[in-house]
């Protein structure tokens, strides 16, 4: 069950205020456990293993929002991360242009990286 799906908030204030509470739950989960929660929706997985979830937040009866996180994990510690991805780079669906763009890399770039760390 997405605790966000059914939300019906009517003003402005009221989608920060749910804005705020999902970022609460980011911070204290767990990566796979707030994926689980939120009901992500696996929208790519990358052959380097990044992997980019779509949250859909219904917040309105006319206001929705899509937020994007990348999973991945991290080379040297075996970590795993989550972070937010801007949705113009959420919407393209693919996990290694999400990682590329959090580097500030381009994808070609990012592809050509030996090891990350």
């Amino acid at each position: 069950m997405n605790p966000f799906k059914d939300r019906n908030t009517d003003s402005a204030w009221q989608r920060r205020d749910e804005l705020r509470r999902l970022r609460r739950l980011h911070d204290y989960y767990k990566p796979d456990d707030f994926l689980k929660y939120t009901s992500a929706i696996l929208l790519d997985r990358s052959e380097k293993g990044n992997e980019l979830y779509m949250v859909e937040l219904k917040i309105t009866d006319h206001y929705d929002s899509k937020l994007y996180f990348l999973r991945y994990q991290c080379p040297s510690t075996d970590k795993v991360y989550l972070k937010g991805i801007k949705p113009e780079i959420g919407l393209l669906r693919n996990a290694n242009l999400a990682q590329a763009w959090s580097f500030g890399l381009t994808l070609e770039e990012y592809r050509g990286l030996e090891a990350e760390s």
